[in-house]
């Protein structure tokens, strides 16, 4: 039941809040996620609060950096 409710929370995710927890179980801090994405540190920080979406290419160079398949 547990397992339900994890999987239904990360379906209720915004794209930000799911780049946060991706990036957190990973140990990651956002500058090193920047680095390995190619993009600056201030990008990650407003795709993880919402202010902006990334682009489809964008959110392509995270999931790979996060090493994530996001299709």
């Amino acid at each position: 039941q547990i397992l339900v409710i994890v999987r239904l929370e990360v379906f209720s995710m915004t794209i930000g809040e799911r780049i946060y927890f991706c990036r957190l179980e990973r140990k990651m801090t956002q500058k090193q996620l920047a680095e390995k994405a190619g993009m600056a540190d201030s990008a990650i920080r407003k795709y993880e609060s919402g202010r902006i979406t990334p682009k489809f290419e964008t959110l392509n160079r995270i999931a790979a950096a996060l090493e994530v398949p996001w299709t």
